[in-house]
């Protein structure tokens, strides 16, 4: 399949619905996979580091802030979550809900409200080291149904949001 032309590089390769309706929370071409889910270690989340390595964090498709938490601090107290402070969002692929949190945002940059609506492509954090973290990056941890923001591992409803999303242009670190 070719790239069609006009489109940005962040959708190289294979193009359809759900290329037009989501997009990648952070760019491909300056971020890399650090880690995946890993069922041994119960992390459920995909783990992504970017240069530089604070950058902004994306919606990845329409959705509904179901919970924004901020404030913590680095290496303060979880007074948001063990993932620190982070966002969780609604979508609907398909007609299927998928929820999405991004964790370990920088403190004072969450910038969306539980209970609005957002649209693909709005900023809603930047990349921190707040919670349970060595060094700035980006959990993106995604679910079939509605779980806290501790203690998430659960089989039945994790998934790796790339395949879900079929969104996976990013190199290994």
């Amino acid at each position: 399949h070719h790239a069609h032309a006009g489109h940005s590089s962040l959708f190289r390769g294979r193009r359809g619905p759900l290329q037009d309706a989501f997009q990648p929370p952070v760019p491909y071409d300056n971020c890399c996979i650090r880690r995946s889910i890993q069922a041994r270690y119960s992390h459920a989340g995909v783990d992504i580091n970017c240069t530089p390595a604070s950058v902004g964090v994306v919606a990845m498709g329409d959705g509904d802030v179901v919970e924004a938490c901020d404030g913590q601090v680095v290496g303060g107290a979880y007074t948001c979550a063990q993932g620190g402070n982070y966002v969780k969002i609604k979508y609907i692929v398909g007609d299927k809900p998928l929820y999405v949190f991004y964790f370990h945002l920088a403190q004072g940059s969450v910038a969306v409200l539980a209970g609005t609506r957002v649209k693909k492509g709005t900023q809603v954090g930047m990349i921190g080291t707040t919670g349970l973290s060595t060094g700035l990056h980006l959990d993106v941890t995604a679910q079939t149904n509605q779980g806290p923001a501790d203690g998430l591992y659960n089989p039945t409803s994790i998934v790796d949001f790339r395949t879900f999303l079929e969104m996976d242009n990013w190199k290994a670190c």
